[in-house]
């Protein structure tokens, strides 16, 4: 009987030693694959993962559904008016119309850069939400949310934040870049590829 408990006792070892060392290999392929981001993502939401999905898959927004419809419906903006929240600072709400109803709506912000300035922050780590943002930075006036980040938390497209350079310093740029700077705000044609040029 002493035998067997002795055996029992270390069959009992080696599953929780082995199941230390899985802990453990998991935990050096998250932080060699996306560092503390990694981590992060997991704590705060329970990580991210893909599925296939059909255009008509109940997950999706209903404005998402119609939108992937064959062929695509045409979408026109509905009326809409500016509200002044503060001088220089304007929201309004875009209704999406799609057959005469609204499937959707846009938030939208008018700014004026003589007014306000524009800032570029990253959180790496992935320890900060937009909750997290409003009370580091309590005098932000609006905060927009960005998802060009690449698996460690870094940007995969280059900006700009408080003069430092991030992201890529090799970029298939051939679309717009929002750029901010004294001489006022707007977005820069990237179509021939020299994104450089348009970052002061």
């Amino acid at each position: 009987m002493k035998t067997r408990s002795i055996l029992k006792h270390r069959r009992l070892m080696a599953c929780l030693a082995l199941l230390l060392l899985a802990g453990a290999s998991v935990c050096c392929w998250i932080w060699d694959r996306n560092g503390a981001y990694g981590f992060n993502v997991l704590w705060r939401r329970g990580g991210t993962y893909w599925v296939n999905v059909t255009p008509d898959d109940p997950r999706l927004s209903p404005a998402m559904r119609i939108a992937l419809t064959v062929p695509v419906p045409k979408a026109r903006s509905g009326p809409m008016t500016w509200q002044e929240r503060e001088k220089g600072f304007e929201v309004t709400e875009l209704p999406v119309m799609v057959d005469g109803r609204e499937v959707d709506s846009i938030l939208l912000a008018r700014i004026d850069p003589a007014q306000y300035r524009f800032v570029v922050r990253n959180a790496p780590a992935g320890d900060k939400g937009i909750d997290e943002w409003e009370r580091a930075v309590p005098q932000a006036r609006l905060i927009v949310n960005g998802s060009f980040f690449g698996l460690n938390g870094l940007p995969d497209t280059p900006f700009i934040s408080e003069g430092t350079v991030m992201g890529p310093s090799r970029y298939n740029a051939r679309a717009g870049a929002f750029v901010a700077d004294e001489h006022g705000a707007g977005v820069r044609d990237l179509r021939d590829g020299k994104w450089q040029q348009a970052l002061p």
